[in-house]
């Protein structure tokens, strides 16, 4: 069988090869930040997207400028060392490793309350625990490999015998019988086999005993400290844009095809799957009772600690009340509601 989903699943897989910004307003006058996005401007980031397209910065005076991510791209914590944006979305990892390296960095909230992450097999020979994946092909990110194999090991697992097929992730290789899992994320890979017709089996990472936000945006000490009142106005678009992503998927998975993604070459089809899906990952318990882009320090310094310790091998870990700070996700809340 051969697809189409090289394309679709280009909303993960693919870099970008140059920095693009896309600006909410054009008033030289206002307040700008820059934010490096994990990826690319697709239906995961129509958040931001549809905060952007409707004006939700600009009719507070600031201009963002979106900086889409992927596999070229600097990494959140990069960009913020190098000036390049003041605000991130930094994978939580990535986030503790910097900060035992010396950044000072704040995180200010959090999209995605779950990370998507999913390994995907064939329903016909399902990868159902860790264990299953002895003696297997696992196409996956190099970094995430280390990880599974980290995982397996804890877990009392043959780690020595998973055979990691780098970079081997587009779903096109499962199809194809060159591996027999491959490590992606919902909303994307499982997607787009599922509309072709392909019967995997996923296995999230939460099932893995992995528990994690997707993101956590971040900044640093110093531009927190210095503009708080930028990140509050960032902060209550966001929440608009994010809250206009809940009500009409379809609007997001439109913004990502038509304006922000339009040089991906995605399919409309495909988007708005997409689109439902990754709109499941923005709520959870923490945002009924907050609001959303919620951040839970207990969560963090609990489960999540635990996860990263297992998959990553990270020790002597910060509180996280020592690097979370949510005054201006609890302003823009007086400004804009929680979103819920």
């Amino acid at each position: 069988m051969t697809i189409g989903i090289a394309a679709a699943a280009t909303t993960l897989l693919s870099g970008c090869s140059g920095t693009v910004g896309l600006s909410a307003g054009t008033a030289s006058s206002s307040a700008q930040v820059s934010v490096q996005l994990e990826y690319l401007l697709n239906t995961e980031n129509a958040g931001f997207e549809l905060a952007d397209q409707n004006k939700r910065w600009e009719k507070e005076g600031l201009t963002v400028n979106l900086l889409p991510g992927g596999v070229n791209a600097l990494s959140g914590a990069q960009a913020l060392a190098g000036g390049t944006a003041q605000i991130a979305e930094v994978r939580t990892e990535d986030l503790l490793t910097a900060i035992s390296q010396g950044q000072d960095l704040v995180v200010i909230g959090a999209v995605y309350q779950d990370t998507p992450a999913v390994i995907l097999s064939g329903a016909e020979k399902p990868i159902t625990n860790l264990c299953d994946l002895e003696n297997k092909r696992l196409g996956v990110s190099a970094k995430v490999g280390i990880a599974i194999r980290n995982a397996m090991k804890v877990g009392g697992c043959n780690a020595d015998s998973l055979a990691v097929i780098a970079g081997a992730v587009d779903p096109q290789a499962l199809v194809d019988g060159q591996v027999d899992a491959v490590a992606g994320v919902a909303p994307n890979q499982q997607v787009a086999l599922k509309k072709i017709g392909y019967k995997a089996h996923p296995l999230s990472y939460q099932e893995l005993g992995l528990e994690d936000y997707a993101y956590l945006l971040t900044t640093t000490r110093e531009f927190a400290n210095s503009h708080h009142e930028q990140l509050v106005k960032f902060l209550g678009g966001l929440i608009q844009g994010t809250r206009d992503y809940v009500s009409d998927p379809q609007a997001g998975a439109d913004a990502a095809v038509n304006t922000y993604g339009r040089d991906l070459g995605l399919d409309p089809a495909t988007a708005i799957l997409q689109a439902r899906a990754w709109t499941g990952f923005l709520a959870s318990d923490d945002t009924k009772s907050h609001g959303l882009l919620w951040v839970n320090t207990n969560r963090l310094a609990g489960p999540i600690y635990t996860s990263l310790k297992k998959f990553y091998g990270l020790e002597s870990l910060p509180k996280p009340t020592t690097y979370v700070d949510l005054s201006a996700l609890n302003d823009a809340y007086n400004t804009v509601g929680t979103g819920n």
